[in-house]
């Protein structure tokens, strides 16, 4: 199962400009670590090469947030077989922009 199981309005990674607005990108989904302070907040990816790439923002600890790329595979891997420490999609996050998001 995909963490992006169940999202459709999740822009490709291909200059789409329908994640801009005035304020800057947008962010459609949000992944979390249930069990600590990770976030990632993804504005496009491209779910037709491997390992699926992301653009967002990952906030990986109170004083470690960047802009880039990730990839989808690294995230549902997260955890390992251990299905307590897996990262989760949260399902009533709705879309705004990154700056909203720090």
């Amino acid at each position: 199962m995909s963490l992006l199981d169940g999202v459709s309005e999740l822009p490709l990674l291909a200059g789409n400009p329908s994640r801009y607005t005035e304020d800057g990108l947008l962010a459609f989904v949000k992944i979390y670590n249930p069990n600590g302070k990770e976030r990632w907040y993804i504005s496009a990816y491209n779910p037709y090469v491997t390992a699926s790439p992301c653009f967002g923002l990952q906030i990986l600890a109170d004083e470690v947030r960047s802009f880039g790329y990730f990839f989808l595979e690294e995230l549902e891997l997260y955890g390992g077989y251990d299905s307590s420490k897996k990262l989760q999609r949260d399902t009533n996050f709705t879309p705004r922009t990154l700056k909203e998001c720090l």
